[in-house]
């Protein structure tokens, strides 16, 4: 049936399969003859019961989970775990993080609030674009696990081999990657994920844990909720669990079942990595931001770089402009961009040629560059504000693009003596304003 769903590409809460929505919808005033929704049945009940039975045994059956290891539900997403692993697994209050991108970097620093954290491995000197060398890491003897987060949802790349923990426990973050593809559980001694961005809901966490690591010589200080000893002896149900996440978590896992398993979802995944890849790949305008050997199949944040300009650069690097939408109340009309610009794949300018005036200028106005280098301001700032505001009346500007151009550029670049010349339209036709300062990079610039 269609009802009209759009495609959610957002990292969580994500889409979920149309089949187990459906389910969820036929029993959601009357769950199997209870005469309840789950939402309202106590989490004590015989039949919520079942159901948090069978949600941890497909999960079981699906990842193929030793028996040696616990299956915990456990509110509060993968955040909490940040704080609960260092303070669960810390004997020696040391530990081994590897930096690959932004959910690492905030572990790192949650960790270390709780013992001293050694960081053996690091890709931030590339903005985090590449998996560093884990094959021969330095581990202190005495370092109580080894942590990696698997799959960085933000940066967009992945482990495809798994670090050498020279025999020290290895755990690891898998949020954005959880059943996307088989996972061999003994390699690891602690996996969590958050299921929003996958399997369900957001609100919960899965913690796979290992059963000798589960201590009961814990801080006294530390929150009863936050100990793994706690939650797995009452069945992750010490308090009222998220029974909504548990019961749409568990048809999440019959459906993966019923598809083939995680060998199935590896397959689909890479089938539509590909496409988005490919296209990457052969764009000339667009890059992937990731070294290809590590590109994620999974959520992230990939080609959202402009293309670097073949040839060398005068001025150093490319600003990085944000092209914003045709003026004229924000309506989007082909109408509004003059015809030499239309259809062309990509104009680039310098700085002397930044759009603004002439005929035509108010349909381009808000194709506005973000320029990255500011100059200190100057007396003369006054003056160009009021010689602006004249030409906003003279073309009609409306208030809402001017005020683009007096933010984000006569704030940033344009605080110096400055001369306005009419000169002859560039290809997409224009005013020139001419700066006698040419500190500015060069831009690149292409019309939606």
């Amino acid at each position: 049936m269609n009802y009209g769903r759009t495609y959610n590409f957002s990292a969580g809460p994500a889409m979920m399969p149309e089949a187990v929505l459906e389910e969820i919808r036929d029993e959601m005033m009357n769950y199997r003859g209870s005469g309840m929704c789950v939402m309202e049945m106590s989490h004590r009940s015989k039949v919520f019961q079942q159901i948090a039975d069978e949600a941890e045994q497909d999960l079981r059956e699906l990842m193929h989970i030793p028996d040696n290891y616990k299956v915990l539900f456990i509110q509060g997403g993968a955040t909490l775990q940040f704080a609960a692993i260092p303070w669960n697994l810390m004997k020696n209050g040391k530990a081994v993080y590897i930096e690959t991108g932004a959910w690492s970097k905030k572990a790192i620093t949650e960790a270390k609030k709780y013992g001293e954290v050694i960081v053996a491995a690091s890709s931030k000197d590339r903005n985090f674009s590449y998996i560093p060398d884990c094959s021969d890491l330095d581990i202190p003897e005495d370092a109580d696990y080894v942590y990696i987060c698997e799959n960085e949802t933000i940066h967009g790349l992945t482990y495809q081999q798994l670090p050498n923990t020279k025999g020290h426990i290895l755990v690891s973050d898998q949020s954005s990657m959880f059943l996307s593809k088989p996972c061999n559980v003994e390699d690891y001694g602690l996996i969590y994920a958050g299921v929003q961005k996958n399997v369900g809901p957001a609100g919960m966490s899965v913690v796979i844990i290992r059963e000798d690591l589960i201590r009961e010589d814990l801080d006294p200080k530390m929150p009863v909720y936050m100990r793994y000893d706690i939650q797995a002896k009452n069945g992750s149900m010490y308090n009222t669990p998220n029974c909504w996440a548990i019961y749409c978590c568990g048809k999440v896992f019959k459906y993966l079942k019923s598809i083939g398993g995680l060998e199935e979802m590896a397959r689909r995944n890479e089938d539509k990595a590909k496409v988005l890849y490919d296209f990457l790949d052969s764009s000339k305008m667009f890059r992937g931001t990731v070294d290809k050997e590590f590109r994620s199949l999974m959520k992230g944040h990939q080609g959202r770089r402009l293309r670097q300009p073949e040839g060398p650069q005068e001025r150093g690097r490319p600003a990085r402009q944000h092209l914003q939408r045709h003026a004229q109340g924000g309506r989007r009309r082909p109408g509004r961009v003059p015809d030499q610009v239309r259809g062309r794949a990509q104009v680039r300018h310098s700085p002397a040629q930044l759009s603004l005036q002439g005929e035509g200028y108010r349909h381009l106005i808000r194709h506005v560059a973000c320029v990255r280098r500011a100059v200190p301001p100057s007396p003369q700032g006054e003056g160009l504000t009021r010689k602006l505001g004249r030409m906003r009346r003279q073309f009609r500007i409306p208030h809402s693009a001017f005020r683009i151009i007096n933010r984000r550029l006569l704030s940033c670049v344009f605080w110096l003596p400055t001369v306005w010349t009419r000169r002859p339209w560039p290809p997409c036709g224009k005013w020139a304003m001419r700066s006698w300062s040419s500190s500015m990079s060069p831009i690149s610039w292409a019309p939606r």
